[in-house]
C-alpha cells in the first residue's frame, strides 16, 4: 500500500511580538501549506498573553487564529500530518503578532502540497 501523507516536512521558526511580522509565505506554484504542529514558548515573566497566526492574501486579512499562553508557558499542539491544524493556500503570507510587549518563540511543522 502506498504511503499516505507528505514526503517532505519542514520547520518554520519565528517570534511573536507586539509588532506584526511575516514568518513565511506559500509559493504560488504550490496548492497549500499544511501546518500540523505548533510549538510556542513564552519567554516573558509577564502575566498571560496571546499570539495570533494570520493568513493574508495581499493586504487583506483572511483569517486569524489566536492562542493564549501564561507566563513562561509552553504550548505544544501536534497532529498527524494527514490531519493538519491549519491550511494556508497558495500565494498567502503567514504573519504573527502578540497581544502585548512579549517574546514568544514559534516553531511550526509543515509541508507543502
Amino acid at each position: 500500500m502506498p504511503k499516505i501523507g507528505p514526503q517532505d516536512t519542514y520547520e518554520m521558526i519565528g517570534w511573536a511580538s507586539d509588532t506584526e511580522q511575516t514568518i513565511g509565505n506559500v509559493p504560488s506554484d504550490k496548492f497549500a501549506r499544511k501546518v500540523y504542529s505548533i510549538v510556542a514558548i513564552h519567554h516573558t515573566p509577564s502575566a498571560t498573553s496571546w499570539f495570533a497566526l494570520r493568513k493574508y492574501k495581499g493586504t487583506t486579512l483572511e483569517r486569524e487564529t489566536k492562542f493564549v499562553l501564561g507566563a513562561f508557558a509552553t504550548l505544544d499542539l501536534r497532529r498527524d500530518p494527514e490531519a493538519p491544524l491549519l491550511t494556508f493556500e497558495a500565494g498567502r503570507d503567514i504573519k504573527t503578532i502578540a497581544g502585548a510587549p512579549t517574546s514568544i518563540q514559534l516553531i511550526l511543522s509543515y509541508y507543502d502540497i
